[in-house]
């Protein structure tokens, strides 16, 4: 073992903290510059450690080469500044040897104690002061963005990835699944977030663990006295975390291996917790409801005060009732636009809930899909919303189409007072209308034009079915006077979306939009495909679908620009163009 020397110091060292504060070049991450980008990290730590007093640099080579390595040789630097005692040298060698005592690969899933040592040391560091604070919060910064484009680099396919993985133990795996979701939280990685989300569901579906953060297991104060409404799969509760009033909603029946299903749904888990959109609720967490052995599966999101949309209509009977179903459609459309497309595979009335700004989001996204293990036969609560392939296959697969079918019954009953073939109360007759796709009643306040539309969702044919796109569009041109991208969150407490714990000192905010850029430049470049649209004025609404799902994917302060882009001739080019800007910042007077 290297151990670090006492002895003289030299000039350079603000040289040295300046160069480790400053990012690699070049500056933005992304999937095309990661080996730039890694060679001009490894150049700094080199130019830096050169700049060191010789005898200095042995250790600080062994420190160069760790995964904090920036981290690490900035606390040395500091060190020799501040000409500090031995005991803090002490614990820089004792970190320094923890680290190197693992492999490169394995020091990734040792990442939280690594970090946690050094914001201690850093925090014991002699006359800490903020600018140095700031530099090493920076290089914490720059060493997780090593580890990733490391990683990355290093394990491009599946067939590595699982071989990585089949070297760890079930506690380092956990560690590792914990880690993504950190490079996730990252800022610095929005260019990366396709590569590192496409990774982090590869790790959970290899490894069946979920990562930290979104399986609450903290204390929940449910209230009492208090109204509970009754769900598909028992009451829906009302309780309190951290002061914050939320919604505990059981999503699977009590089983007798809780844990097994949790691990199922991790995938779901992850996809919801990264969607951002005013028309998806938050997504807090899954929560095992209950004691002992049979426990409920819950998710917790944000307590909607003005319940879903059939409760929000009973109260307000005047409400803008094709509005509601815009703001349906938006979120509908962004889950489709994902490639591959998120299913929601639970569209129902009561699963549009009201938010306090009176816009409807979407809940329960993606967690009444289908596994193996365990049955997922919709019940007859949701038989109406349940297309006939959904209903009647042996083993049926959710899709786009089926959420299309849904959106159909959804719409319905927002305009009716009464579900559709709410006069069949026999089981087998009401299966036999879905199959046959039986004529029902246009609701009295409905407009002719989406009734005929509501009315194609219900195609037992599922290639028949509008695809959002064109219901989007058809809906939009009713509404002149509403935005086509719903404007504003609602301003969602952000410390009930844990995805990691930090120091406060170090922390790291959420991305403000998940694969935006890679999925606009993607979506632009689609074009509505001839077996999909056989009309003209269907091609148009399927096209204009897809320049709505593009806007979506901007982060939110360029929507509203990239809105009016669309009303312009050449709307993708305008698009493309918006996207490639954002896409290199140092590009401020591109036009």
């Amino acid at each position: 073992m290297t151990v670090c020397p006492r002895g003289s110091t030299s000039g350079n060292i603000t040289k040295i903290i300046k160069i480790l504060g400053e990012s690699p070049s070049p500056s933005r991450l992304t999937a095309e510059n990661i080996e730039a980008w890694l060679t001009s990290n490894a150049a700094q730590l080199d130019a830096a450690t050169q700049l060191l007093p010789p005898e200095h640099r042995p250790f600080a080579l062994t420190l160069s080469s760790q995964t904090f390595a920036r981290s690490l040789l900035l606390c040395l630097a500091a060190l020799l500044d501040a000409n500090a005692d031995d005991c803090h040298f002490k614990h820089l060698n004792d970190l320094q040897a923890r680290i190197s005592s693992a492999s490169a690969s394995r020091q990734l899933s040792r990442y939280r104690s690594v970090l946690e040592d050094l914001v201690r040391l850093i925090g014991s560091l002699p006359d800490l002061d903020p600018s140095l604070q700031s530099t090493a919060q920076e290089a914490i910064k720059i060493d997780l963005q090593f580890m990733a484009a490391w990683f990355l680099d290093n394990h491009p396919s599946l067939d590595s990835v699982t071989t990585f993985i089949g070297t760890y133990l079930q506690d380092e795996r956990q560690e590792l699944v914990n880690f993504f979701q950190t490079l996730l939280d990252l800022t610095e990685l929005k260019g990366l977030h396709a590569l590192l989300l496409e990774t982090q569901l590869m790790l959970a579906k290899l490894t069946g663990l979920v990562p930290r953060g979104l399986v609450y297991d903290g204390d929940v104060e449910f209230e009492r006295d208090c109204t509970f409404v009754h769900g598909q799969y028992g009451s829906i509760w009302r309780g309190t975390i951290e002061g914050q009033v939320v919604t505990i909603k059981p999503v699977r029946r009590p089983i007798n291996r809780p844990p097994q299903l949790i691990k199922s749904y991790a995938r779901e888990a992850i996809l919801w917790g990264r969607l951002d959109h005013p028309n998806i609720a938050p997504f807090y967490g899954m929560y095992l409801l209950g004691t002992g052995e049979r426990r409920l599966l819950s998710v917790i999101t944000p307590w909607m005060s003005n319940g879903n949309v059939l409760d929000y209509l009973s109260r307000h009977p005047v409400a803008d009732r094709t509005k509601l179903i815009l703001d349906v459609c938006h979120g509908l459309n962004y889950l489709h636009a994902f490639n591959p497309p998120v299913i929601h595979g639970n569209l129902k009335s009561t699963n549009v809930l009201i938010t306090p700004r009176g816009r409807a989001c979407l809940t329960d996204i993606g967690f009444h899909m289908p596994k193996p293990k365990f049955d997922y036969r919709p019940t007859a609560f949701c038989w109406r919303f349940s297309a006939p392939e959904i209903l009647f296959a042996a083993y049926p697969k959710p899709s786009t189409s089926s959420d299309v079918y849904a959106l159909g019954s959804v719409c319905y009953e927002i305009f009716s007072p009464h579900p559709r073939f709410s006069s069949l109360s026999n089981p087998s007759q009401l299966l036999d209308s879905i199959r046959d796709n039986k004529p029902c009643l246009k609701p009295d306040r409905m407009d002719l034009n989406l009734w005929e539309m509501v009315q194609r969702c219900w195609d037992p044919f599922p290639q028949k079915r509008p695809s959002m796109g064109a219901f989007l569009r058809h809906v939009s041109m009713q509404i002149a006077t509403v935005p086509r991208i719903p404007n504003g969150m609602e301003g969602w407490d952000a410390r009930l979306n844990p995805r990691f714990l930090e120091p406060p000192s170090f922390s790291i905010k959420r991305p403000s939009n998940l694969l935006w850029l890679s999925r606009t430049l993607q979506v632009v470049e689609d074009v509505p495909r001839a077996p999909e649209v056989t009309q003209f004025s269907e091609w148009l609404a399927a096209d204009a679908g897809y320049l709505d799902s593009v806007i979506c994917f901007f982060p939110r302060e360029h929507r509203e620009f990239a809105s009016d882009l669309t009303k312009a001739l050449f709307p993708r080019l305008h698009l493309f163009c918006l996207a490639s800007i954002l896409a290199k910042p140092s590009c401020e007077n591109a036009g």
